[in-house]
């Protein structure tokens, strides 16, 4: 209902208005989610390529807006975590194959791999790397 109304604001508003360019702002920003009763065909789904993301969230259909990238510079707050994930991301590569089955069977029964785990304990400094 939303994006439709921005839609029609928007034609409705004379060019030089500054309230089409507030709506044209809104309207780019809106990032909706929609919950589907079936996933439509490949064809529609190609159809709109680009413009809307089909998915399956827990057994659900759902479609949204196409995600969009923020833009080439994130904020420096989240490039100075960069790093941290990244080595992260590296200990895993680099621990036994042991350690790694031990992470997977603690993970076992949570939303989370082992993987995931292991980078939380070095994130929230329960590992230390030597």
């Amino acid at each position: 209902m939303l994006p439709t109304l921005v839609k029609v604001l928007i034609q409705v508003s004379t060019p030089s208005t500054p309230l089409k360019a507030s709506l044209q702002r809104l309207a780019a920003d809106i990032s909706l989610m929609a919950k589907l009763t079936a996933l439509p065909s490949q064809a529609i789904i190609d159809g709109f390529k680009g413009k809307l993301d089909f998915y399956v969230h827990r057994g659900i259909p759902c479609a949204r807006t196409w995600p969009r990238s923020p833009g080439h510079r994130r904020a420096p707050g989240v490039e100075a975590q960069w790093p941290a994930f990244a080595l992260a991301t590296q200990l895993w590569n680099h621990m036994s194959e042991p350690v790694q089955e031990a992470y997977r069977l603690t993970a076992t029964g949570s939303t989370m791999s082992g993987r995931d785990l292991s980078q939380k304990a070095y994130l929230s400094g329960y590992i230390h790397p030597e």
